[in-house]
């Protein structure tokens, strides 16, 4: 895949991501929890910390998640099943969409200059 096809991927992934805020606060959570964490912790938490209220179970946000290949899931033999980061995956994507915020802050400042400098009193 070459440099501008990896980009657009790279950006429509975190477009997809970015899009759902339930989806993108799961997979932090889940990313700050190295042991694992439960359904219903990731319930508790969404509603405790952001108010949020699920019509249903998070399993439908879990698993668009893992079919993007970040959460895995552990089905123990006993109790309900954990859910992990995919940890490389995700810092990955993390990473380079700092690159590219990097990028754009960049060519945000140097308009701002150009747009001081011809509308300057």
């Amino acid at each position: 895949m070459n440099d501008k096809n990896e980009e657009n991927a790279h950006r429509t992934r975190w477009r997809e991501l970015s899009q759902s805020l339930t989806d993108r606060e799961i997979l932090y959570y889940v990313s700050g929890s190295p042991d694992g964490v439960r359904e219903q912790a990731i319930k508790t938490f969404m509603k405790d910390v952001f108010k949020y209220s699920f019509h249903g179970s998070v399993e439908t946000h879990l698993k668009a998640l893992e079919s993007k290949d970040l959460v895995t899931k552990e089905s123990p033999r006993r109790g309900t099943p954990l859910w992990h980061a995919n940890h490389s995956e995700v810092m990955a994507l993390i990473q380079k969409e700092l690159e590219e915020m990097k990028i754009r802050e960049d060519e945000l400042r140097d308009l701002l200059a150009y747009l001081k400098e011809i509308y300057a009193d």
